[in-house]
């Protein structure tokens, strides 16, 4: 009976661990830090990496990420801009790929500078998004609805 109880905790450990690390990004270390002009968001990301450009590209696509799927507490978007992850993933998976894969985020970037030193694989960094043209090309690209319609 032991071995039996062992062994179930043994697989379903080894399944939490498969699950969490093939996760993008595993933590949510991305808070509001103002919006400078209209159709702007700005984030502060804690971002890891093995040097601090890597850190840096990380902070970007996190703050992307955590934009579209999972929504900023405290700013003025604070749902995230698609409503379903896995399905908007299945259907719109050229887009994404586009868009992480081949850096397209980096047309709709402003902005991104670090507020930290890159110390120990870790670094903070503000990153400026606009949040208008980002939201406008999910529309045109019909992976969000365009509201009203």
């Amino acid at each position: 009976m032991r071995f039996l109880l062992l062994y179930f905790v043994l697989i379903i450990s080894f399944a939490e661990t498969s699950i969490v690390s093939a996760q993008p990004f595993p933590t949510a270390e991305v808070n509001f830090a103002g919006a400078s002009e209209e159709g702007t968001i700005l984030l502060e990301v804690v971002s890891y990496g093995k040097r601090a450009d890597i850190a840096m590209e990380e902070a970007q696509k996190k703050a992307f990420y955590i934009l579209l799927f999972r929504g900023v507490p405290g700013s003025q978007q604070p749902k995230p801009l698609v409503e379903d992850e896995i399905e908007s993933y299945q259907q719109h998976r050229a887009f994404y790929d586009e868009f992480f894969q081949q850096q397209r985020y980096r047309t709709f970037l402003m902005d991104a500078w670090p507020v930290s030193k890159f110390r120990k694989k870790h670094m903070i960094a503000h990153i400026k998004i606009n949040i208008g043209a980002l939201r406008r090309d999910l529309q045109q690209n019909k992976v969000i609805r365009n509201f009203g319609l």
